[in-house]
């Protein structure tokens, strides 16, 4: 991952190792703007915690032209361990109901993955036949989806993650949702959704979207290290969301999924039995550049990792 800074006269790049298990975290507050506006701004900051960056820096300049016989050599690296805080403008306040271009366009590069819809929930209740219910408190929640190809085959599959704002060692949750999940609106406010493969974890690990354990946190991840803790049950998640816009929201996008696999499911089934030409499936419409804006504003801070 490599982050530009811009100046006024010049700008800069830093280079960042980006490790399969990371620690997003993503906030929405009010930008400071002129008081007398009557519908304030919003930002959004993005945090990567758990990456690296190497510890030297080379940049050789020929003047007036490039010297191409100078080479830039070191004699040793260390690696760092950082982060990197991003922040976007995304529009007025109580209009959000989709992540902003800029940002989806940002964690489909990074990730892999398209962020469907962000919100912040103040209550999850879980229900499992075998660990019984939980409340807990205020988290984020990030609905990914992304398109797998097998040869000709391409479908849709769906992660649930949660990262949850309290002090837990284990502060994500992660679900999938597939075309036999449900959903039901319980109140203006409340959803109940049933998803499987339920883990938590320290980190995510962003190419399964999975909540993850690492046994040895401060240094380099290994696939090797992956502890997650899951189940292959169905698990029951009661959300309390801002208000019924943001429930109705996740409601429909919900749903959408479920039609959408359906759908895909038996055209794939009709064509498996058919005579006639294998076309491929059509290819879900989501955000596939990788172009960041320049204005956003980045941050940076940065430890040894050993």
């Amino acid at each position: 991952m490599v982050v530009t800074y811009y100046s006024t006269d010049s700008f800069s790049s830093k280079l960042y190792i980006r490790w399969p298990e990371l620690d997003l975290d993503m906030r929405i507050y009010d930008a400071e703007t002129d008081l007398r506006a009557t519908t304030p701004l919003l930002c959004m900051t993005i945090t990567i915690d758990n990456i690296a960056t190497p510890t030297y820096h080379s940049d050789i300049r020929g003047v007036p032209a490039v010297d191409h016989a100078k080479i830039a050599r070191f004699k040793r690296a260390l690696q760092l361990k950082s982060s990197v805080t991003l922040t976007f403008t995304v529009g007025m306040k109580y209009s959000l109901l989709r992540p902003p271009e800029e940002v989806v366009s940002l964690l489909v590069g990074l990730t892999g993955w398209n962020l469907s819809f962000f919100t912040r929930v103040s209550r999850i209740k879980s229900r499992n036949r075998r660990l019984g219910s939980k409340k807990e408190g205020p988290a984020d929640l990030m609905l990914w989806e992304k398109d797998l190809e097998s040869g000709q085959n391409r479908r849709r599959v769906a992660q649930l993650t949660f990262r949850s704002q309290g002090d837990s060692e284990k502060q994500w949750i992660s679900g999938t949702v597939n075309s036999s999940s449900t959903i039901s609106a319980s109140s203006d406010a409340d959803a109940t959704i049933s998803i499987c493969h339920k883990a938590r974890g320290a980190l995510l690990d962003v190419v399964k979207m999975t909540a993850t354990v690492l046994d040895d946190p401060g240094h380099e991840p290994k696939a090797t290290r992956h502890r997650p803790t899951h189940n292959d049950e169905q698990s029951e998640l009661t959300l309390t969301f801002q208000d019924s816009r943001f429930r109705l929201e996740f409601y429909n996008l919900i749903e959408n999924f479920k039609n959408a696999t359906a759908g895909h499911s038996s055209t794939m089934m009709r064509r498996s039995i058919s005579s006639g030409q294998n076309e491929p499936p059509r290819r879900m419409g989501s955000y596939a550049s990788s172009e960041i804006s320049p204005s956003m504003r980045v941050t940076t801070s940065g430890s040894p990792a050993f």
